[in-house]
C-alpha cells in the first residue's frame, strides 16, 4: 500500500525556534491532565477561521482509535532529524509521519510498520467474530501506544486472528518499537498470556483464570511508569466470559511483571475508562477504575466498579487502596460501568490541608468522585460520605476530563462541554462555564496554553451526518461559552474524515492532529493570510471631520472595509481613497490578495464630538483629572490596572458634571492570564469628591464609595459571574448581592476594544456594548434615579475605578475615547405671544440656542434673554416670532 501525505495548502506557518513539547502518552502525561502548557504558538487571538486551518493530510489504512502521539527531533534512519506524529490503526499498523509538513519526500511516511501477514493467515480480527455486525471495523490496535524518550521506544499493542490450516488462534502481543525505524527492540515482540489465581469466568477447572484473547480487548491507553509497560484489559461490547487484567512488563526486557485480575472468582469488571490508561502519582502509584462486575471484595477479592491504587512491588502489583461507590450492584445492573469514563490525578495545588492529594474519576452514572489518594474510601454499603465529595454533574460519562487552571473539563454523552471549578479542595457542585454545543458521543478534551494564559479547550464532535464527519472545536478555555472555531466555519476548507467514538485530538507545537477513519488530519495556522491593514489614525475623537487612510503592508493586498459596525468580507467595499467622517463610525478593514487568505480584522473607533460634549477624551496625559493610587494617563489612554500587582485605582474628572440627563461613551479593553477582577464607570458625590477610591479585588476599586452608581464590569470567572452590573453605593455583583449579567457572547476579558455607550434620559439608563472587532453586542436597560442615587443632586464626579486580584488573576485595563455630554431635557408651554422653556439647573452655565431652520449649515444663536433660576429650575421666556424657532442648549 503507498501512503502519501496530502498537502492542502501551499504554505503552512513558521515559528521561530522554540523548546519543542513532545505528548508520549494518552492525555500528555501519566496524570493524564490531558493539558500541554507549553503552547507558544497558538493564541486566543490566532485560533480563528481567518488564521487557522487545515493545512494537511496523512493516509493510513484503518480507523484510528487511538491518540495520535508527537515527539520532538526523533532521529529517522536515513532520513534526517523530525518532528514525528505517530498513528496507530485498527489494520495492525503503526505509522510516522513527518510532523510539520507533507511537501516533498514528507507526502510518504518516515517509517510504516504493519503486523498482519495476510498471505500467511495473520489478520486483523473481524467485527463479527467478537459480537459485532461484519460490516464494522476490524480490530487490531485499539489503545494508544505509550512512548519512551529515553530510550526512544515506542510500545504499542496489536491483536491478531491467525489461522493454520484448520486452527484458528487469537493473539496480543506487546511490541516494542524504535522510533527512528520502527524495527522492533528488545526481543520483541511478545505474546501477552497471563494467568491468575482463582475459580471465576473462564477458569481452567485447576484453580486458574485463564486469559481469552479473543474476548479481552486492551482498549485503555498504555502506561509507562516505573521502567514497566502496563497494558489494562476490557472487553468487547461486554462479550462474556473477561475480567479486567492489569498487567505489567518490563520496559527492557518485555518480560512479565506483575498480574492483577479485578474479578478472579467472578467476572466482568474490565478496564477500559473510554481509552483512558492507568495514571501515576509522583510517587509512582497507580490508579484505575473497574467496570461492571462482581463485587465481594470483603471476601472473595472480586472488585467490578471500583477504583484502585496499586503500588509497584519488585515484579508484583499490590492493590493497597481502593473504593467502591455504596450502590455499586445498581451500577452493575444497569450497565452504569463506574470506569466507564477515565480518572485524573490532580496537582497538589487544588487539594486542602486535610486532603492534600486528589483524583477525580466519574462513570456512565455521571457523578464525579473526588478521592483522597491517600485513603481512597474502601467500601461503604450506605452511601459515599467516606470520600472526599460526590458530584452529581450531568448525563452519561464515557470519555476523560481535561485539567487546567483549577478546572476539569468534561464532556457527557448527548450533552454539552461543562467546566467545574475547585475551591478550598472541593469542586463545584454546578458548572462554572458551560457551551450549548451538543456533543452526541461526548468526548475527552484536550488543552493547549502557554502557562496560565491563551487557554484553549479543543475536542472532537462526532456529526450527525451520515458520514459521521469529525468537527473540531476550540473554546476559551476561562470561559468555554465562548467558541474560537470550528472547522465547519470556513466550509468545506476545513473538512476532517470520518471519526471513530473517543478520539482525541492532540496539540503540539502550533498544529493540532485529529485521528479519523482514514487519516491523521493537521491543522494549524495558515501562513498565507495577508498582514493586518493599517488604520491611521487609530481612532479617538474628533470636531466636525476626520479622514481616515487604510494601509496595506502587503504590495499585492486589497483592502476591503465597513463602517456599520459589520465585519469586513472580500464582497464588502472595496477601499481606493482616504475615508472622509463626519459621524461617530467604527471602521473595520481587511486585507486579501490573490492566493492568500483574508487578515485579522483592524479595527478603530472615532467617535464625534458633540457641541453638548463636556468631557471630550482623558486630558492628553491626564489634564483636568484626579488620578488616585497608581492610575496613568498617557496619549488620552487611561490605566487602571497594569496586571503587576493587587491594586485598586481610580480617575475623576475634577469637575463635578450635570448627570440628570447624559451620553457617555469610551472604549473599555481587558486582557491578562488569569483575567481580574474589573473595572466601573462611576458617578459619586462621597466625602472624597475626586480623590475617591474603593477596596480591591472583588470591590473593583468601587466598593466603599458612596452616595454613588456605577455600571460595572466583571471579568473574573469566579463566584458571582464575569458580566455586567448596575449598582449603586459601592456594593457589587458577588454575592450576596444579586449575580452580574453575562454578556456573552460579547466577551469582556477578550481583549479586544469593547465600545460602551451610555444614555441618561432622566429614567432608563441604557447601556450599550460593542466588541469592535468580532461585532457581537449587548443591550441592558435600567430604570433608575440617578440624582437620588448619587445624594439629591444633579450634578456629581464622574470617573472610573478598577482593580485587579492577586498573581495569576491580574489584568490590564485601559479606558480611551472618554466622552461625557450632558443633556438637561428641555421642556417648552406656550401662553398668549410667549414660550417658556425650563430645564434642570444643574450649576453649569448651558447656553440656550436657537436656529430658525435645520438646513445644514445651521446657525445657532444665543437668546438674548437671561435664564432664571429658581431651586433646581431654568427658565426663560421668549417672546413667539413670526418664524418657525428651534431651541438646544449649548454644553460650556
Amino acid at each position: 500500500m503507498a501512503v502519501f501525505c496530502a498537502l492542502f495548502l501551499t504554505a503552512i506557518a513558521l515559528f521561530p525556534a522554540s523548546a519543542q513539547v513532545s505528548v508520549p502518552t494518552y492525555h500528555n502525561d501519566s496524570a493524564r491532565t490531558g493539558q500541554n502548557i507549553n503552547e507558544t504558538n497558538l493564541t486566543l487571538a490566532n485560533v480563528n477561521s481567518n488564521t487557522f486551518g487545515l493545512l494537511f493530510s496523512c493516509p493510513v489504512d484503518g480507523a484510528i482509535y487511538a491518540q495520535p502521539l508527537y515527539m520532538a527531533a526523533v532521529a529517522i534512519t536515513n532520513k534526517g532529524t523530525h518532528n514525528v506524529v505517530f498513528a496507530a490503526t485498527e489494520s495492525d499498523s503503526v505509522f510516522a509521519y513527518d510532523a510539520d509538513s507533507s511537501a516533498g519526500s514528507n507526502a510518504a511516511p518516515l517509517w510504516w510498520a504493519s503486523f498482519i501477514n495476510p498471505a500467511a493467515g495473520v489478520t486483523t480480527v473481524p467485527s463479527a467474530n467478537v459480537g459485532f455486525s461484519s460490516n464494522a471495523l476490524p480490530y487490531g490496535i485499539t489503545s494508544t501506544p505509550v512512548i519512551d524518550p529515553s530510550t526512544t521506544t515506542l510500545y504499542v499493542v496489536a491483536k491478531t486472528k491467525e489461522v493454520s490450516g484448520t486452527t484458528t488462534n487469537y493473539v496480543d502481543r506487546l511490541h516494542a518499537l524504535d522510533l527512528g525505524s520502527g524495527a522492533e527492540k528488545f526481543g520483541g515482540p511478545v505474546v501477552i498470556q497471563p494467568v491468575a489465581v482463582g475459580t471465576g469466568e473462564d477458569n481452567d477447572g485447576r484453580g486458574h483464570v485463564i486469559f481469552n484473547p479473543l474476548k479481552q480487548l486492551n482498549r485503555a491507553g498504555l502506561l509507562l511508569a516505573n521502567d514497566v509497560v502496563y497494558v489494562a484489559y476490557a472487553s468487547f461490547n461486554d462479550l462474556r466470559p473477561f475480567h479486567g487484567w492489569l498487567l505489567g512488563f518490563n520496559a527492557q526486557t518485555l518480560q512479565p511483571q506483575g498480574v492483577f485480575n479485578s474479578t478472579p472468582n467472578g467476572g466482568l469488571g474490565g478496564f477500559w475508562e473510554g481509552g483512558d490508561g492507568p495514571a501515576t502519582d509522583a510517587e509512582g502509584n497507580i490508579y484505575l477504575v473497574s467496570g461492571n462486575g462482581t463485587f465481594d471484595g470483603a471476601t472473595n477479592n472480586d472488585y467490578g466498579d471500583t477504583y484502585f491504587k496499586f503500588t509497584p512491588d519488585g515484579t508484583n502489583l499490590v492493590m493497597t487502596d481502593f473504593f467502591t461507590p455504596y450502590d455499586q450492584g445498581f451500577l452493575f445492573t444497569n450497565d452504569l460501568d463506574a470506569g466507564g469514563g477515565g480518572l485524573v490525578v490532580l496537582p497538589d495545588a487544588v487539594g486542602s490541608a486535610a486532603h492534600p492529594h486528589l483524583a477525580a474519576g466519574v462513570g456512565k452514572d455521571g457523578i464525579i468522585h473526588l478521592v483522597d489518594r491517600d485513603a481512597l474510601g474502601g467500601y461503604n454499603p450506605t452511601n459515599n460520605d467516606q470520600i472526599v465529595e460526590s458530584v452529581a454533574a450531568f448525563g452519561l460519562i464515557t470519555a476523560t476530563p481535561a485539567y487546567f487552571n483549577s478546572s476539569l473539563y468534561y464532556i457527557a454523552y448527548n450533552n454539552t462541554p461543562q467546566a467545574f471549578s475547585f475551591s478550598d479542595g472541593l469542586l463545584g457542585m454546578s458548572p462554572s462555564s458551560a457551551n450549548s454545543t451538543i456533543f452526541p458521543t461526548g468526548a475527552t478534551p484536550s488543552i493547549s496554553a502557554n502557562g496560565s494564559s491563551n487557554g484553549i479547550l479543543w475536542a472532537l464532535q462526532r456529526s450527525r451526518s451520515a458520514g459521521l464527519e469529525a468537527i473540531l472545536h476550540a473554546f476559551n478555555a476561562t470561559n468555554i461559552e465562548l467558541e474560537l472555531y470550528n472547522t465547519t466555519q470556513a466550509g468545506s476548507r476545513d473538512a476532517l474524515g470520518t471519526m471513530v467514538t473517543f478520539s482525541v485530538p492532540t496539540v503540539a507545537n502550533g498544529k493540532v492532529y485529529v485521528g479519523t477513519t482514514a487519516a491523521v488530519d493537521v491543522l494549524g495556522l495558515l501562513s498565507s493570510n495577508a498582514p493586518t491593514p493599517g488604520i491611521s489614525p487609530d481612532g479617538g475623537i474628533f470636531t466636525n471631520s476626520v479622514t481616515v487612510t487604510l494601509t496595506s503592508n502587503a504590495p499585492a493586498s486589497q483592502i476591503y472595509f465597513t463602517l456599520d459596525g459589520t465585519t469586513p468580507t472580500t464582497n464588502s467595499a472595496l477601499y481606493s481613497e482616504p475615508l472622509a467622517l463626519t459621524n461617530t463610525t467604527i471602521v473595520q478593514a481587511i486585507a486579501a490578495a490573490p492566493g492568500e487568505g483574508a487578515s485579522p480584522v483592524a479595527a478603530a473607533l472615532f467617535i464625534a464630538a458633540t457641541p453638548a460634549t463636556s468631557i471630550g477624551g482623558l486630558g492628553g496625559n491626564g489634564s483636568g483629572w484626579t488620578l488616585n493610587s497608581r492610575a496613568a494617563v498617557t496619549n488620552n489612554v487611561l490605566t487602571l490596572t497594569d496586571g503587576s500587582e493587587p491594586e485598586a485605582r481610580s480617575a475623576f474628572f475634577k469637575t463635578p458634571q450635570y448627570i440628570a440627563a447624559f451620553q457617555a461613551q469610551f472604549v473599555y479593553q481587558a486582557s491578562g492570564a488569569g483575567v481580574a477582577d474589573g473595572t466601573a464607570f462611576v458617578l459619586q458625590n462621597s466625602a472624597r469628591g475626586a480623590d475617591a477610591l474603593g477596596t480591591s479585588g472583588s470591590g473593583l476599586g468601587y466598593s466603599g464609595i458612596s452616595p454613588s452608581a456605577a455600571i460595572e464590569f466583571n471579568i473574573c470567572s469566579c463566584t458571582g459571574g464575569s458580566g455586567t452590573l448596575f449598582a449603586t453605593n459601592g456594593l457589587t455583583g458577588y454575592p450576596p448581592t444579586p449575580g452580574y449579567k453575562s454578556t456573552l457572547p460579547l466577551y469582556l476579558a477578550s481583549g479586544h476594544p469593547i465600545w460602551v455607550k451610555l444614555n441618561y434620559d432622566g429614567s432608563i439608563l441604557t447601556e450599550d456594548l460593542i466588541d469592535l472587532i468580532t461585532g457581537e453586542t449587548y443591550n441592558a436597560t435600567y430604570a433608575v434615579n440617578l440624582p437620588a442615587a448619587v445624594g439629591g443632586s444633579n450634578t456629581a464626579f464622574v470617573g472610573f475605578t478598577g482593580s485587579d486580584g492577586d498573581a495569576g488573576l491580574s489584568s490590564v485595563q485601559t479606558i480611551s475615547d472618554f466622552t461625557f455630554a450632558p443633556a438637561p431635557l428641555l421642556s417648552a408651554t406656550m401662553a398668549g405671544n410667549q414660550i417658556t422653556i425650563t430645564w434642570a439647573a444643574s450649576g453649569l452655565d448651558y447656553v440656550l440656542q436657537f436656529a430658525t431652520n435645520l438646513t445644514a449649515p445651521v446657525t445657532w444663536t444665543a437668546v438674548p434673554q437671561t435664564p432664571v433660576v429658581s431651586g433646581v429650575q431654568a427658565t426663560v421666556t421668549i417672546p413667539i416670532g413670526a418664524t418657525n424657532s428651534f431651541f438646544r442648549l449649548l454644553a460650556p
